[in-house]
């Protein structure tokens, strides 16, 4: 199950936890606030590069779960080369989502002389 679905699944329980409470919130956030403020983070350096911050958001949680992924697979594989070379294409991609956004800011041209 990934983190997403487990937070799917603490949000749900939290929401019939508080149907018992007179339809006040359970006082346990559904998600821990390290997840949470990670995807922040990722989000905010995407925007940062010119990624609309929904978009960036969306691709924040994108990231991290990848990530997180390439950390389990190392723990249970232990084959360092694979997964660095996984990461290493996992980055390539996430550069490419902002490289043609960095450049549309930047509209000086230089002439044949410079």
């Amino acid at each position: 199950m990934t983190k997403s679905s487990v937070c799917r699944v603490k949000a749900a329980r939290a929401s019939a936890a508080s149907r018992g409470t007179g339809g006040r919130r359970a006082s346990r956030r559904p998600c821990p606030r390290w997840l949470t403020e990670r995807a922040e983070f990722v989000a905010g350096a995407l925007v940062a590069r010119g990624l609309d911050p929904a978009e960036a958001r969306v691709k924040a949680t994108f990231l991290n779960a990848a990530y997180s992924g390439l950390q389990a697979d190392f723990l249970a594989s232990g084959d360092r080369e694979s997964v660095e070379a996984a990461l290493d294409d996992l980055c390539a991609l996430a550069d490419s989502w902002t490289e043609n956004k960095e450049n549309e800011g930047n509209t000086e041209t230089t002439g044949p002389d410079g």
